[in-house]
């Protein structure tokens, strides 16, 4: 179909249909790990929530959870949405850090049988054993009852101690809405059309060319505003949480109606005392669109007050802190827990964020140029190993610090390490 020299790849569309939206998924199921390498393209970044920093606080809560756990048997974490399954790794060297391995389980779940095919076949969790430190389960968010091992078999989520959900919430379905201008207790939806310059012999040619299917950076997105209506079951359950006077700084509500479902069914497999974290990506002001492109996949920004609302409704308590770089949310089941962990949560979540000081020196580390620098240099390479000196880009601020000394020794030393961490073959 044609339009002004234009080809129509996809005609008016709700936003939760468009490609915008779903052009990644069936890509991101066909293809692993390989989307979060930018060997072959342009890659899903992902140093922040998947950094050993990160994960690190995350224990840092967890052994305080433990002194209190009265069970006997290893607890079970849910990584949900695992991705490349670098924060598992870093997750699980942490506990064994802190000594508290053995105390738990990680169920690293994810839509993609390809992902952890690929953990398996990298050996990403090599350090660790299988069906002892951590499982792999093939989980859909949508249908957690049809949860399978990566062997196929049904496996039966329950009693999570924690549920971890990093960056989900911003690839899950979602709407975009805005209050009526003929009636403020209405809303609006955004639709968009989705052209290409040019003409196209098919549509499948175009979505095929491309690395990651469709070019989102070359097409031109129309945007349109229609009259809104609950168009299906989710959409109509949550309806009532909606409220027209509750907008963001563009006049929008992110109506992330998936989100909140997952996060009302997740909830239901935690034990008395088990709680949710989730973490994302903060909606600035700054920001004058629903979404991101991050390495050809759309993320979108999520309603954190909404979906907080929400587990208030159904009696969870919450703790949530923003810093610049995430949004960082924590749903307990039981108000005991959040008063027993309210100190390690403070002092890792609110007034300090790890990530934060992490990205910061790794900024820092790679903005010094001057070869008379060598004492600044060595003083933020000491630093951020405080932080982190087990991940592979801890060992490329090594490697970058050892080149600017000329201590080619060390560099060979290095370039040893990265290449047998470097999954993602990013760094050799």
């Amino acid at each position: 179909m044609q339009q002004d020299g234009l080809t129509i790849i996809q005609d008016w569309s709700d936003y939760d249909e468009s490609l915008v939206s779903t052009n990644a998924e069936n890509h991101y199921k066909d293809k692993g790990i390989e989307l979060y390498s930018s060997h072959n393209g342009p890659a899903i970044p992902n140093e922040i929530s998947n950094s050993y920093a990160h994960a690190f606080s995350l224990i840092k809560v967890l052994k305080e959870f433990l002194k209190t756990y009265k069970g006997t048997d290893p607890i079970q974490v849910l990584d949900a949405g695992c991705g490349s399954g670098i924060f598992a790794r870093h997750f699980l060297i942490a506990a064994r850090e802190e000594g508290i391995l053995n105390d738990i389980q990680l169920l690293l779940g994810d839509y993609s049988k390809t992902v952890l095919e690929d953990i398996q076949e990298k050996q990403i969790l090599k350090e660790f054993k299988e069906n002892k430190n951590y499982k792999l389960l093939e989980l859909d968010l949508l249908n957690l009852e049809n949860t399978k091992d990566i062997k196929g078999a049904p496996f039966k989520l329950e009693e999570l101690s924690l549920i971890v959900l990093n960056y989900v919430y911003d690839s899950l379905p979602m709407l975009v809405l805005r209050p009526s201008l003929d009636s403020p207790a209405t809303y609006e939806k955004l639709q968009f059309k989705l052209l290409k310059d040019g003409v196209i012999a098919s549509i499948e040619d175009a979505w095929q060319s491309s690395p990651f299917y469709l070019d989102l950076g070359s097409l031109l997105i129309e945007d349109r505003w229609q009259a809104y209506e609950p168009s299906n079951a989710l959409q109509k359950k949550y309806y009532e949480l909606l409220e027209p006077g509750k907008t963001n700084h563009m006049g929008q509500i992110f109506y992330n109606y998936a989100s909140l479902a997952v996060t009302e069914e997740l909830g239901k497999l935690l034990s008395k005392d088990g709680f949710i974290y989730a973490t994302d990506i903060p909606h600035h002001e700054s920001f004058k669109m629903s979404f991101q492109v991050y390495g050809n996949i759309v993320t979108h920004f999520i309603n954190e007050p909404l979906i907080t609302k929400l587990m208030h409704k159904l009696n969870y308590s919450s703790l949530i802190s923003q810093d610049a770089l995430l949004i960082k949310m924590f749903y307990f089941k039981n108000q005991e827990t959040l008063k027993h962990l309210d100190p390690v949560l403070k002092e890792f979540f609110i007034d300090t964020s790890l990530t934060d000081i992490y990205a910061d020196l790794r900024q820092c580390s790679l903005s010094i140029i001057s070869p008379h620098s060598k004492e600044l240099q060595k003083m933020i390479l000491d630093k951020l190993l405080t932080l982190d000196s087990h991940s592979c880009l801890s060992h490329v601020a090594r490697l970058n610090y050892y080149l600017k000394q000329g201590d080619q020794e060390k560099v060979n030393e290095l370039i040893v390490k990265i290449r047998e961490l470097d999954y993602l073959r990013d760094y050799s």
